[in-house]
């Protein structure tokens, strides 16, 4: 995380811990300011020669989140959240297919519609501020978007993701139902396995390192 982005945390943690947070049990709506690096791994077999090409995208990408959720006197709830779609990144290489003709292969997915369930378990509070541990499930679809040389497309996926962070919450000051959420979390999804129509493979790994800004309205 660069040193602009803990500056702004650091400071938005001290104004804010300096306010209770409600502690009635209830509904709670927010959104959230997201700032992702996307770690990607994959290796693609070709069906005529079994060649295999492998490739590394790091990607870091700024989403917005919106979420629901239930929370406790205590600080624990549980919630869901939504993130919109968002690319992983683009690869382009040169290669020939069976009929000799070379050309430009220009690889590419985003993540759409990413919807997690969590759970925040409170391990300390003081003075209106809660330390709590996270973890969750993710479903998303990665949507391929390629150029292919061969003419042939890749399927979309649908794939799960679990995550863990940690983070504090606490009430924002001069509000008597308004809360922030400071947070960081890695969702590690599974193997992604994708095959075009001209019988051509693609394995790949996915994960996310997330910190993130929320704030909230407790009903």
């Amino acid at each position: 995380m660069n040193k602009n982005l803990k500056a702004l945390f650091g400071a938005l943690a001290i104004l804010f811990a300096s306010n209770s947070m409600a502690q009635a049990d209830g509904f709670a709506v927010g959104v959230a300011y997201v700032h992702a690096n996307l770690h990607s791994t994959g290796t693609e077999t070709l069906r005529d020669s079994s060649k295999k090409t492998n490739a590394v995208s790091d990607e870091s990408v700024q989403v917005p989140e919106v979420f629901l959720e239930y929370g406790w006197d205590n600080g624990a709830a549980v919630g869901v959240s939504f993130v919109p779609s968002r690319d992983l990144g683009k690869k382009t290489r040169s290669d020939t297919n069976s009929e000799g003709d070379t050309g430009t292969y220009t690889a590419d997915a985003e993540v759409k519609n990413f919807a997690m369930l969590y759970i925040d378990a409170p391990v300390y509070n003081y003075s209106g501020t809660t330390l709590y541990v996270t973890g969750g499930v993710a479903n998303t679809t990665i949507q391929t978007k390629e150029d292919l040389n061969s003419g042939s497309s890749y399927d979309d996926a649908d794939v799960l993701g679990y995550m863990y962070g940690v983070g504090i919450k606490g009430g924002i000051w001069g509000t008597d139902n308004g809360f922030y959420k400071l947070g960081w979390s890695l969702t590690d999804f599974e193997e992604i396995k994708l095959s075009d129509t001209g019988g051509n493979q693609i394995k790949a790994d996915t994960e996310a390192k997330v910190y993130s800004l929320a704030v909230g309205y407790k009903f």
